[in-house]
């Protein structure tokens, strides 16, 4: 979020995509600080304000359950195998949960005309949290890949920002989620 910071500050060209390999500095709600290391999928999206801000953590949200739900069910031997369900939630306003373990945080931040959404996702590990269990994305399919993540998780989440957002409550498998909060 620092470096989207930047780029907002400096005036750059958005869209933008910022992806890092490891975060150091990373943030999370309420300005708790959060180390993200290597083998996760860590990006922010600079973005024009074209939705509410209310609707955007809902739309990422969305975007990565769904992307999720699809890459544990292409795998679902091993899900089995693992003793897991592969059971996708989201965890109002900014965690997706499989199994009840967190695997993703969203952070969105508003600048004038501008949204800088952060996502972190598990992929090769998971932090120990005294609060609550965390997860990682090969514990349910080992052939993931970082890049792959990314390059799905951008398809959908383009695709959902495109849709009707009262439609896509109605028809997106979690709308009985977005309708609740």
């Amino acid at each position: 979020m620092l470096e989207a910071k930047r780029c907002i500050l400096s005036k750059q060209s958005c869209p933008r995509l910022i992806v890092a390999g490891e975060q150091s500095q990373g943030k999370g709600r309420f300005g708790r600080i959060w180390f993200a290391p290597k083998g996760n999928l860590y990006l922010t999206l600079v973005q024009p304000a074209k939705h509410s801000i209310d609707q955007i953590p809902i739309i990422v949200g969305m975007a990565v359950a769904e992307v999720l739900m699809r890459l544990i069910s292409s795998h679902q031997p091993d899900a089995h195998q693992n003793n897991t369900t592969g059971i996708v939630t989201l965890k109002h306003p900014n965690d997706v949960l499989i199994d009840g373990k967190k695997i993703c945080g969203i952070l969105i931040e508003k600048w004038d005309d501008l949204y800088s959404v952060g996502v972190g996702i598990n992929v090769a590990s998971s932090p120990v949290i005294q609060d609550y269990e965390t997860t990682y994305m090969q514990h349910y399919n080992p052939t993931i890949t970082v890049g792959f993540l990314l390059r799905c998780f951008l398809r959908r989440y383009q695709s959902l920002l495109q849709a009707d957002f009262r439609t896509m409550l109605l028809l997106h498998p979690f709308s009985r989620y977005a309708q609740e909060n």
